[in-house]
């Protein structure tokens, strides 16, 4: 065959493939950004369920400290009027 007849039947052939090729290939590449993204998504969901987890503590810390607080101040008060109760009236 002829280097001519080659090139020709080579363009034919890519002529015919070509479409369905980039198809293919611009499928693949969606596909993977697709999973690239999904990958992140699922990291950055993962780092915010932590956040949050975080976050709960800290919250619930901050209210046990708060009614220990407010608990001392109700003993507080408590021995205040104990104290008022117990003084003579001058």
């Amino acid at each position: 065959m002829s280097q001519a007849a080659q090139l020709t039947s080579a363009l034919s052939a890519q002529a015919q493939y070509s479409p369905e090729l980039e198809s293919r290939q611009g499928l693949e590449q969606a596909f993977s950004l697709f999973n690239q993204m999904s990958a992140q998504l699922t990291d950055s969901y993962g780092l915010l369920e932590a956040r949050v987890t975080e976050l709960k503590g800290e919250l619930a810390h901050a209210g046990a400290q708060r009614l220990q607080e407010l608990a001392e101040k109700e003993r507080l008060a408590s021995a205040c009027r104990t104290c008022l109760i117990c003084c003579p009236v001058a």
